[in-house]
């Protein structure tokens, strides 16, 4: 299983879209949180899932994976030295290519 890290930014994320549907509906957020654990569990075991985001750098690329049952959001992961390393937890409706600096 690959080892996977969040970086702050990601925490900062995903913490605010969860704190944001806990307040609108505190069970939809508790499957929001399942979903997203589920998530990093699937790139733990096949980080090259995802596919690659085609507007970022091609020598150190950049993926992305939506979310089971929650596919408006966006794990953005970069697999490399055996790792994965999760960089941003976006919503699909985000200008994402200005989000990511693209």
């Amino acid at each position: 299983m690959t080892r996977v890290l969040k970086s702050a930014q990601f925490e900062a994320d995903f913490a605010e879209r969860a704190l944001y549907l806990g307040q609108a509906n505190p069970a939809v957020a508790l499957r929001f949180v399942d979903a997203v654990e589920a998530a990093i569990g699937l790139l733990a075991q096949s980080p090259e899932m995802g596919p690659v985001w085609r507007y970022g750098n091609a020598r150190r690329p950049t993926r992305y994976l939506l979310v089971p049952g929650f596919h408006n959001y966006l794990l953005f992961y970069h697999h490399e030295g055996g790792e994965v390393r999760l960089g941003r937890f976006l919503h699909g409706a985000q200008d994402l290519r200005d989000v990511l600096g693209e």
